[in-house]
């Protein structure tokens, strides 16, 4: 790692006296050229003596004040001497802070940062400084805001003040949300890659990238959120240290999920915030209960029966919420539901959630739908399992459907790509085939292997008949005997 690039770093977590070893020890980059220098003059013990004198004239003075620090400044710079060109540029932005108007600050700030040969370390303390002159909160006063820019403009191109310039955006973006201009405060805060950022503490990252993805929901813009969303690892949110993290995140993207009809992964994150540790009792049983229904609500695969099955096996959703259980287990037997009995058993409960009643986004009644569909399509492959044909009407009564909206129910069903339901149907004749038209060759094979299968069957009778003679002879000489 590069000598000034470390010094840099650590600038931000040191007080003057260790920045006084670093910079001895770690020569630093003049920011022109980029070649390593040595401090020609060590000038601390002439700031030592000075800067007293100087800060006690401010308060009468502060004009003299400033052209003397100005001055010392730019000798240290030229002698290279990294701790008291960063000890100076403290100085006076403190110093003007405390006696010098606000523009005075300001320009100076810019003037400090434009120098010939400034230093890296140097800037980047200055920055600190001045951002803790930012005491308001957003929506922020002119002043604040004045700075905010200023500074932007300061760090703007700069990557070793990288985390800082984020900090000012974001301080922007929030300015910009609370006058209302959301677009604005959108577009801000998305222009930065802080996924990028290594000297950004991961837990501020993660908080970066959400408030992200919460501004890209606000604007409604959704397939953006749900890209950024994945620029954060659910591995990341694992720890005790980010459990508040964790539910900020499930809780955005289950707002995604919900405006695109993303059922199985909805379902999935409910199931990964109810394995959240130290989240209420109560709280765990609405997550699960809320996982079955948009499992139910999901499109049948492997993926969401087994899922199911899960929830329902490794909780005890059974013995705190039965009638959950008791509708998830429904979708699991190979049993038909007729649509009334299941409406009036589940429907008064589930009609008061926020998922099938009112809920936030107006789409209650059309998940109702959805769960409809959903029992009709098992009832489909159910029915699939036990005929190899049915009539029409037979069919419409089964389903609880008009015939013809049975058959756009079968058409679906079948077509669906996760679906294991083979139909045809007969129009003119109203059959209903589920069983695939075979070739000769299976046919041959099939009947050769259930030829099989009699035989074997028939030599199994035939020994246990002859075994039963025989112990009925055995019987009958023993009885014989007596």
């Amino acid at each position: 790692m590069h000598a000034n690039a470390w010094v840099a770093a650590a600038t931000k977590y040191c007080n003057t006296s260790t920045l006084y070893f670093l910079h001895r020890h770690n020569p630093p980059l003049n920011m022109s050229d980029g070649t390593l220098r040595k401090a020609d003059k060590d000038y601390s013990k002439i700031l030592d003596e000075q800067l007293p004198e100087i800060e006690a004239q401010a308060a009468s003075n502060v004009q003299s004040s400033l052209e003397r620090l100005l001055s010392l400044e730019k000798q240290t710079r030229q002698a290279s001497d990294a701790p008291s060109v960063t000890r100076l540029l403290l100085c006076i932005a403190r110093t003007l802070h405390a006696h010098a108007p606000w523009e005075t600050l300001i320009d100076n700030i810019l003037l400090l940062t434009k120098k010939h040969g400034q230093l890296k370390a140097s800037i980047t303390a200055l920055v600190q400084e001045s951002m803790k002159y930012i005491t308001g909160s957003a929506p922020y006063n002119d002043k604040d805001m004045k700075m905010i820019d200023t500074l932007l403009g300061v760090t703007e191109g700069k990557i070793f003040v990288e985390v800082e310039r984020a900090r000012l955006t974001l301080m922007k973006s929030k300015h910009s949300e609370a006058n209302g201009d959301i677009e604005k405060a959108a577009s801000v805060l998305l222009d930065l890659q802080v996924e990028s950022f290594g000297s950004m503490p991961p837990r501020e990252k993660l908080e970066f990238i959400l408030e992200q993805v919460r501004l890209c929901l606000a604007r409604g813009d959704y397939d953006l959120a749900a890209i950024t969303a994945r620029k954060i690892s659910t591995k990341q949110l694992e720890t005790t240290e980010t459990t508040d993290l964790r539910l900020r995140y499930y809780e955005l993207v289950i707002r995604i999920g919900l405006h695109n009809d993303a059922y199985l992964d909805i379902a999935k994150h409910y199931r990964s915030v109810s394995l959240t540790d130290a989240l209420p009792a109560q709280h765990v049983l609405e997550t699960l209960q809320s996982a079955i229904m948009f499992l139910i609500l999901a499109p049948w695969d492997t993926e969401s029966s087994s899922l199911l099955a899960s929830v329902l096996d490794t909780t005890d959703i059974e013995r705190r919420a039965p009638l959950y259980a008791e509708l998830g287990r429904c979708f699991l037997r190979g049993e038909v539901m007729r649509w009334p009995l299941i409406e009036q058993a589940y429907g008064p409960t589930l009609r008061e959630t926020a998922v099938f009643g009112a809920a936030p986004d107006g789409k209650g009644d059309a998940r109702w739908d959805v769960l409809r569909e959903r029992v009709t399509e098992h009832n489909i492959r159910t029915l699939a399992k036990y005929y190899t044909r049915l009539s029409l009407p037979r069919l419409s009564t089964l389903l609880d459907l008009p015939p013809a909206a049975a058959l756009d129910a079968l058409s679906r069903t079948v077509t669906s790509a996760s679906s294991p339901v083979y139909a045809r149907v007969d129009r003119p004749a109203g059959i209903v085939t589920f069983e695939k038209k075979k070739g000769g060759n299976e046919v041959l094979n099939e009947w050769s292997a259930n030829v099989k299968s009699l035989l074997s069957t028939i030599g199994r009778v035939g020994e246990l008949i002859g075994k039963e003679e025989a112990l009925a002879s055995v019987r009958k000489a023993k009885a014989a005997n007596a």
